[in-house]
């Protein structure tokens, strides 16, 4: 078959003028030490062409020799018709441009010239550059033989950096690669019966502007004036056209196949004990003699070691690698058989985790076989302990076992460092896959343990895990026995140097009103609060108070705006408790007072609800809440809050009942403050509530089980 090549040319002059004027004529027309870029750009057909081509846009760059920084940019050539464009003396590399330089896609040619260029002043310079193909052109064809007896009919076509499928929609498109030196394609066809045919090759030494044309049969049926600058640009659209007639003989030998000399199935993740050094023996069969054996890999950790991305072992001595653990052997054209030993590579020198890798196989009957392999690379041990989070009084144990099943006799294991003994965790354990955590429970803090996981086979002592319990601390006077007076307000605290939790009282005992005071006599043991929700007239300002206590500090009454106050929540804590327990008697009233209309309907004469939360937070200070600007505070949804739990009591207890808050945690972050509230009206920062709610607080600690 000939092809008819066209050859489009088009030659455009930019002219870089240069005066030597005198200094009141540079100043009238151009800046000294700089020059004129002007352009004249026209084209020439060639006589075998039918159809005149659009005219082609160039975009222009021109760079700084020495630091290849681009100085101008021009996106349009004919921006540079009618004006010059003022440069300065020096000298440039000036590149032309014309389409996009994408690694791979279907009609997208892309063209590409340059050339160096000195402007000197008063002297002429001229850069000539010719665009040509900087990319690689790919068409493929069929047979009628092909159309006539398989069903489907593709060809894939890479040049490792992307690739693209000519299938029955595509396969008269033209296709264009970026130069890599190298083209693989991979022909799959499926008969009309369904059988399936996979047929590859590599075209090696491609270079720019080369077009491969592959037609896929069956066998058988089956001038410048001193002072100025001009530059040239010629476009030539043509290639140099290599056409490949490509004979399918679909009777071959048996493809090549790669196995694993240990037996391990190749389709799945394999899992690679450190040390083990069996699994990564590679045994390649070619009955039909092989051409090509290609390894590619994504793994950071071999590309560390300079192991390239993908390789041509047929082209590279099996021994370049063995430093590392990779070896390969009788990787040679004709050879039926051949090794790729990665088995060090795998055991002792790739880090734990998964490895990606692929084998590609190519015959000299021109099949194709490719084997994507997982290797995830796992500690020599049956078991393995990844982790423990230690709280005050348990523990977790996170682990996971590296064989295929179950080890035999699994079993976990723990002791107080200082002891001898070992104790057996005799609770069912539950997977997750190979993955299981287990809670040892029983601890005591501030304590030194070790803990293993065993199995039948011999135990190896550096494998234990040596971890140390939480704190369980309890916040200072939980159990309200300590108060203090100050003038008529109450304080639950020895002294104002010890105050951990306070109340509204700083800012109303100044008006009379004290919501939050000791209660001598309805006790469960000693002393407890009592929280009263009032209505307090400060000034001229009469506002709803809830009564109520904190761990945090009152900062002070807000007469502006409306009034209300501002509170300092939070006290540091880094403790993890996992439940909050007292006893609480609440005697709510009805709700006559909803200064935020989102609470009319949802409590206008209906009992009150009185609350007590806590919120363990990772914040550094404070957290201040302004009730007249509505700067709250969630405890529920803050992204700071780590863990949350509350109840909340909407009708009378008739005497003190206990209440044990689980506390819900929503991640590991250790605490670093803690927010636990009682109020005697849960919506009181919005001003809302029943005037006469009353609730005691006493006898409150935290559990850590």
């Amino acid at each position: 078959m000939k092809f008819s090549t066209i050859k489009y040319l088009l030659i455009a002059s930019l002219s870089l003028i240069l005066f030597s004027c005198s200094k009141q004529e540079q100043s009238d027309f151009i800046p000294a030490g700089e020059g004129l870029l002007s352009v004249d750009f026209g084209y020439d057909l060639d006589p075998i062409s039918i159809t005149k081509a659009e005219d082609p846009i160039f975009a222009i760059n021109i760079k700084d020799f020495r630091t290849g920084v681009i100085v101008k940019q021009i996106p349009y050539h004919t921006q540079l018709l009618n004006e010059p464009l003022a440069i300065r003396i020096g000298k440039y590399i000036v590149e032309a441009t014309n389409g996009e330089d994408v690694d791979a896609g279907f009609e997208t040619p892309y063209y590409f010239g340059s050339d160096t260029v000195e402007v000197v002043e008063g002297k002429g310079a001229t850069a000539q550059v010719f665009c040509t193909l900087a990319n690689v052109k790919v068409a493929v064809a069929f047979s009628d033989a092909i159309l006539e007896h398989f069903s489907t009919y593709d060809v894939t076509v890479t040049n490792t950096l992307d690739s693209l499928l000519f299938d029955k929609e595509n396969n008269s498109r033209d296709g264009y690669f970026k130069v890599t030196g190298e083209l693989h394609w991979t022909l799959k066809l499926i008969n009309n019966d369904g059988e399936e045919f996979v047929v590859s090759n590599s075209i090696t030494n491609v270079q720019p502007r080369e077009y491969y044309r592959i037609n896929f049969d069956i066998e058988g049926e089956t001038s410048v004036d001193d002072g100025g600058a001009s530059l040239v640009i010629s476009y030539d659209s043509s290639v140099n056209v290599k056409e490949y007639k490509v004979d399918i003989n679909l009777n071959k030998s048996a493809m090549p196949t790669v196995l694993d000399a240990s037996g391990a199935s190749l389709n799945n993740v394999i899992k690679v004990p450190q040390g083990s050094g069996v699994i990564g023996l590679l045994n390649i069969n070619a009955a039909g003699g092989l051409k090509q054996v290609f390894l590619s890999h994504t793994s950071q950790a071999m590309a560390d070691l300079g192991i390239p991305a993908r390789m041509d072992l047929s082209a590279v001595a099996g021994t370049t690698y063995s430093q590392h653990g990779l070896t390969w052997n009788n990787i040679t054209n004709g050879s039926n058989s051949a090794t790729i030993d990665m088995r060090t590579l795998l055991a002792s020198t790739l880090p734990l985790g998964t490895h990606q890798m692929r084998v590609e196989v190519i015959d000299n009957e021109a099949q194709y076989l490719s084997v994507d392999l997982n290797f995830n690379i796992v500690p020599g041990v049956e078991v393995t302990i990844g982790s423990v989070d230690p709280w005050a009084h348990f523990a977790y144990v996170n682990a996971q076992y590296n064989t295929d099943a179950v080890p035999e006799g699994l079993a976990l294991m723990y002791k107080k460092s200082s002891d001898s003994e070992w104790i057996t965790y005799d609770q069912e354990i539950t997977f997750n896959g190979n993955l299981f955590t287990v809670k040892i429970p029983g601890l005591s803090p501030l304590t030194s343990y070790d803990v293993k996981i065993v199995t039948t086979k011999e135990f190896d002592d550096a494998s234990i895990s040596h971890f140390t319990t939480e704190d369980a601390p309890q916040l200072p006077n939980m159990n309200m026995d300590q108060w203090y007076q100050d003038g008529s307000a109450w304080f639950p605290a020895p002294d104002a140097a010890s105050l951990f939790w306070d109340t509204a009282n700083g800012g109303t005992s100044d008006y009379g009103y004290v919501p939050t005071v000791r209660e001598d006599t309805h006790v469960v043991s000693g002393y407890a609060a009592k929280l009263s929700s009032i209505e307090a007239k400060v000034l001229i300002i009469t506002k709803f108070a809830a009564g109520n206590l904190y761990t945090g500090s009152f900062g002070s009454v807000v007469l502006t705006g409306g009034g209300g106050a501002i509170v300092n929540f939070g006290r540091p804590y880094t403790g993890r408790p996992t439940g909050l327990k007292g006893y609480v008697d609440y005697q709510p009233g009805i709700v006559d007072n909803y200064c935020d209309s989102q609470f009319t309907d949802l409590l206008k004469g209906k009992s009150d609800h009185g609350q007590i939360f806590v919120s363990l937070t990772d914040w550094t200070a404070p957290k201040e809440v302004n009730t007249t600007t509505g700067n709250f505070f969630d405890p529920v949804n803050d992204p700071s809050v780590i863990a949350y739990g509350s109840i909340t009591l909407t009708e009378n207890t008739n005497g003190y009942i206990e209440f044990d808050i689980p506390i819900e945690y929503r991640d590991n972050r250790k605490p670093t403050y803690i927010v636990l509230v009682a109020a005697a009206s849960k919506y009181g920062d919005y001003f809302t509530g029943a005037v006469g709610s009353v609730m005691y607080v006493d006898e409150m600690s935290f559990s850590f089980d």
